[in-house]
């Protein structure tokens, strides 16, 4: 099973999961946290409701800290626990053992991010960097980091 864990729950990353829910929440894949910001209400609501993508098919609720996913067909659960750390250092990959770390929080600078995901010690990083061009266009890279 491969375990995810993904920091930065704005458009790209509650795509991610939204992804894994209409394919029917494989078994093969696992969220072990999410990490981002904003409170947990807030994050709940960005789940359930996208203004571009529409009604999550799924169902989304909040338990002590946690998002709860429900998947649609087999009405199976899933607890993706949710952090609030500012600090990529500080969060907890290796002790939630995250095979991936899916970064797509779009505040830290390329250099400390790449310098950040490869000290957390999981298998591999995907970082997706964004910004905002002077033509406002957004301009998107992709990397993936084997550590």
């Amino acid at each position: 099973m491969l375990k995810i864990a993904i920091n930065g729950y704005g458009r790209i990353g509650r795509n991610v999961l939204r992804a894994w829910v209409e394919r029917g929440c494989p078994q093969d894949l696992q969220f072990v946290a999410i990490n981002d910001l904003g409170d947990a209400h807030t994050l709940m609501h960005l789940t359930r409701y996208d203004s571009t993508h529409g009604r999550f098919t799924g169902h989304a609720d909040l338990e002590a800290q946690a998002l709860v996913i429900t998947e649609p067909i087999h009405q199976q659960k899933y607890v993706i626990p949710l952090l609030q750390e500012s600090m990529p250092e500080q969060l907890p990959w290796q002790t939630l053992e995250a095979m991936w770390f899916w970064n797509v929080q779009a505040s830290l600078e390329p250099r400390r991010k790449r310098h950040v995901i490869c000290k957390q010690g999981q298998k591999k990083s995907l970082l997706v960097l964004h910004r905002l061009m002077k033509s406002m266009q957004p301009l998107f890279t992709v990397l993936i980091i084997n550590n």
